[in-house]
């Protein structure tokens, strides 16, 4: 994950520089601008977030569970979406784009949705 990826693909979307920036610095706070950052994951590397993301992208971790439940009160992404009519858009934005849901990609593709 890198901020200049991110960086990018908001402005393709079309935002300002200005408007691209201040999303990025909400990313920051919320997530460290991680596309798949578990709420309160501190671990290095995020590795309860990569075993978390890869278990949402099998299937062993439903669409619902992912959606209504989830560790440390279910934010995720890196707009750390909690709210379960969110997320739920978050998981279908990566089966539809047929990409990991915690690829930069899906999480610019649904902030702009």
């Amino acid at each position: 994950m890198s901020k200049q990826t991110m960086w990018a693909l908001l402005k393709k979307k079309g935002f300002s520089d200005l408007a691209a920036a201040t999303i990025m610095g909400h990313m920051v706070a919320e997530s460290g601008c991680c596309a798949y950052r578990l709420q309160g994951d501190f671990t290095p590397g995020y590795s309860k977030s990569i075993i978390y993301t890869q278990q949402v992208d099998s299937g062993a971790i439903s669409r619902y569970q992912f959606a209504h439940n989830g560790p440390n009160g279910g934010g995720y992404g890196a707009c750390q979406w909690t709210y379960s009519t969110r997320k739920e858009g978050l998981y279908d934005t990566a089966k539809k784009m047929g990409e990991s849901i915690g690829s930069e990609n899906v999480a610019v593709e649904w902030l702009w949705a």
